[in-house]
């Protein structure tokens, strides 16, 4: 879309994320300036989602929508902001955006307990980046990731240690260290 308003919107989740990195990067002085560095990212995410929700930007809205569920910490509204950002993504049918706001989805449950909506989640998320050749190795990574770490805790060493090793040589392709370390940790883990 070249609509001026979801351009804004853009400008708003890419500035809220920028002042969120900065943050992670160079924590605040204080408490106070944490609070209205959080408040800041809030607010800018919560008017994009508007901007985007006004113009009927599924795609748009979708991003936004995952942006702020990544950020807000009460549960309800973390999974109220996954569960409009699937259904938005459904439908722009955008099918990379779906798997990536699945997968958060996904996360959501895990985190919760609920196992089973997970592996749904995590299945189908799976399954759209399987079926892109062109689908982002890093995006593919962080799908196989968690679940495997799913699949582990139901006690499917075989299939978790597999997806682990899968997770293991995307993360190397894509050159995160962290991801590589980790992977070996449960590979050592589950041998």
């Amino acid at each position: 879309m070249s609509d001026p308003a979801v351009k804004e919107a853009l400008d708003l989740m890419d500035r809220a994320w920028r002042t969120r990195y900065r943050a992670f990067q160079q924590r605040p002085d204080s408490e106070e300036d944490l609070q209205r560095v959080i408040a800041s990212v809030h607010a800018d995410l919560e008017k994009a989602v508007a901007i985007c929700r006004d113009v009927g930007a599924k795609r748009e809205l979708s991003m936004a929508l995952g942006k702020l569920g990544h950020v807000v910490e009460d549960a309800e509204a973390k999974l109220g902001c996954y569960v409009e950002a699937v259904a938005a993504a459904r439908e722009c049918g955008d099918a990379m955006q779906i798997a990536h706001s699945v997968r958060h989805l996904g996360d959501v449950h895990r985190n919760a307990g609920r196992r089973a909506e997970a592996k749904g989640c995590y299945n189908e998320a799976l399954n759209l980046y399987r079926s892109e050749a062109s689908a982002p190795p890093l995006d593919v990574a962080n799908a196989v990731r968690p679940m495997a770490i799913l699949k582990a805790d139901l006690g499917e060493r075989k299939e978790a240690l597999g997806l682990w090793r899968e997770a293991r040589e995307l993360y190397a392709t894509v050159g995160i260290e962290e991801g590589v370390e980790e992977a070996d940790r449960w590979i050592e883990r589950l041998t």
